[in-house]
């Protein structure tokens, strides 16, 4: 008789999360990245989102909803554009956050070298 062969099973897929979950979690990263900006830059990013609402029309999706989508396409075309090095208005990142994410980056210390003390003979 031959080897059996092991069954392999899939696992049950990850569930993505909600789109509503994940619109709040994008727009309080747009907004904290909006509210640093100055006014012309946050003139700018308010252009983008008026521009984005003409371009698309009457839509089932709800206002406020559209609106917070807008701001964090907005913000994160800013984003882009930076990470290329091409200024938007005074368009600036987060001072100790990722530009990418928006998480807290730290920054770390180098170790220092413990040196061992001779004893005298």
């Amino acid at each position: 008789m031959g080897k059996k062969i092991p069954v392999v099973r899939k696992s049950k897929p990850k569930k993505a999360p909600s789109f509503e979950l994940e619109t709040e979690r994008r727009y309080a990263y747009a907004k904290a990245l909006f509210d640093v900006q100055d006014e012309p830059t946050q003139d700018v990013i308010l252009r983008l989102v008026e521009r984005m609402f003409s371009m698309t029309g009457q839509n089932s999706t709800p206002y406020e909803t559209r609106q917070k989508n807008f701001l964090w396409n907005a913000v994160r075309i800013c984003v882009t554009l930076a990470r290329m090095d091409i200024q938007v208005a005074n368009f600036t990142p987060l001072g100790r956050h990722c530009i990418d994410c928006g998480t807290e980056v730290r920054a770390t210390r180098p170790k220092r070298k413990v040196v061992k003390k001779r004893a005298l003979s």
